[in-house]
């Protein structure tokens, strides 16, 4: 606003500086005509008055001119401040005569409709003064001001017009950036801004628009994520109660009552086996949250003997009291992984193959292109179950495998890390017959 109020300043300054000029050119080009005449004339008349030294003749002389917008006055030498008349038939005496300033010529006179400027000469001690009409002069800057205003006026609206338009152009992206922001601030991330330039303004809104979806993107990461850390802490209380809940039991019966050697080691078994169960439990919860974490893993080309030979290791020895044998197949193939956690995963996969396999049973480690399957004809997994399995904490057989010291984690565990990888997880299996895991990499 300020700026449009500078420009119109601007704008009248420039007109009415415009304006004074022409007047004053005007007004000087038919001056300097009159003046020529009056020259004339004062040189005419006064050699005539020179020669003779009588103003009647003068007197005459002027009277023959028929101007009634001469003047002409006779001074007493060095008082130039009282003239004599001469010759005067306007309405205007010496006094005034004598005192306009005629270098600035800037005193006009209106009679009716008409206006006069008055102009100098002199001869001797005689003053000739001359009313010059100016009218013409007048009305010629008055239409050039018209013209003048008229073009300002259409050129000041233009370029308003102009100025609103680029100033709304501009101004409008950055109110919706503005009440963009407002709504990010209040947790509303799904109004987006309607780009139509392709300047800096559309840039900026596109960068703004590509913040804000990443702003809900991360939300719904965080949110997601505390929702399974709450989720994880509420079935850990749940996983918890049960064996504090026997060992509770059982140490009081300990305390309480007299039990044969027999009955206080087998409590005494049980409370152990409770325990170790906790430590795992705690252990797995513990590899699950810091696998939630924005962690970057840190991978390095592995081959699959290499990691083949992790898991025989670490589950061989329970493999081996059950009589189950563990082949690994594989033709030189190397992954992308973090060592440690793909023998985790592995090892997790293989686990459970151990726990639903019977006694001599055979599973099958096999690595292809990009892809490496854990395969067992164990129990299987019940086809409504197995979009279940991945999530913490479900077991499809909670006796089970609560026996065999499970708790329902290693397969989240699995999925976290595979995720981390971009890897995916598929799933065959048919009840009775086993359960191929299939592991796919990019």
């Amino acid at each position: 606003m300020i700026n449009v109020i500078s420009m119109l300043i601007a704008f009248v300054l420039c007109d009415m500086v415009t304006i004074l000029l022409v007047y004053r050119n005007n007004v000087a080009d038919v001056s300097e005509r009159y003046q020529r005449d009056l020259d004339e004339t004062a040189t005419g008349l006064g050699s005539k008055y020179a020669a003779n030294g009588d103003l009647e003749t003068l007197k005459f002389y002027l009277k023959r001119q028929e101007d009634y917008y001469l003047v002409c006055y006779k001074t007493s030498g060095t008082d130039e401040d009282y003239g004599e008349k001469v010759y005067n038939h306007t309405l205007y005496g010496y006094d005034f005569y004598g005192s306009v300033n005629y270098k600035k010529n800037n005193v006009y006179l209106r009679f009716g409709d008409k206006v006069y400027a008055p102009i100098t000469a002199k001869y001797m001690d005689l003053r000739f003064y001359y009313l010059c009409d100016v009218t013409t002069a007048f009305n010629k800057t008055w239409r050039t001001a018209l013209v003048i205003v008229g073009v300002t006026v259409t050129v000041f609206a233009i370029m308003l017009f102009i100025l609103i338009r680029l100033t709304k152009r501009i101004l409008d992206p950055v109110a919706s950036l503005k009440e963009r922001a407002i709504k990010l601030s209040e947790g509303i991330y799904d109004t987006g801004i309607e780009i139509t330039s392709k300047d800096e303004i559309g840039d900026l809104s596109r960068t703004f628009d590509t913040m804000a979806e990443k702003i809900k993107l991360r939300e719904e990461e965080l949110s997601e994520s505390e929702r399974r850390k709450t989720l994880l802490m509420a079935n850990l209380s749940h996983e918890l109660r049960t064996p504090m809940t026997s060992m509770s039991g059982y140490a009081e019966l300990l305390l309480n009552a007299k039990l044969s050697e027999e009955d206080r080691e087998t409590a005494l078994m049980y409370m152990q086996s409770e325990c170790g169960r906790l430590s795992r439990l705690s252990g797995k919860m513990m590899k699950l949250l810091s696998l939630d974490q924005d962690q970057e893993l840190v991978r390095k080309k592995v081959s699959a003997s290499k990691l083949f030979a992790n898991v025989c290791r670490i589950c061989g020895g329970v493999a081996d009291d059950r009589n189950i044998r563990l082949i690994c197949s594989e033709n030189g193939e190397d992954f992308t992984v973090d060592e440690d956690l793909m023998t985790e995963v592995l090892v997790n996969l293989v686990d459970n193959a151990i726990k639903a396999s019977p006694e001599g049973a055979e599973i099958t480690i096999t690595a292809r292109d990009k892809s490496i399957s854990v395969t067992d004809k164990g129990r299987g997994i019940p086809g409504d179950e197995i979009h279940k399995i991945l999530e913490p904490f479900y077991m499809v057989d909670k006796s089970r495998s609560r026996k065999s010291g499970g708790a329902g984690l290693g397969l989240a565990i699995v999925k976290l890390i595979l995720d981390k990888h971009n890897a995916t997880l598929e799933i065959n299996s048919t009840l009775g017959q086993g359960t191929s895991m299939n592991l796919h990499f990019v």
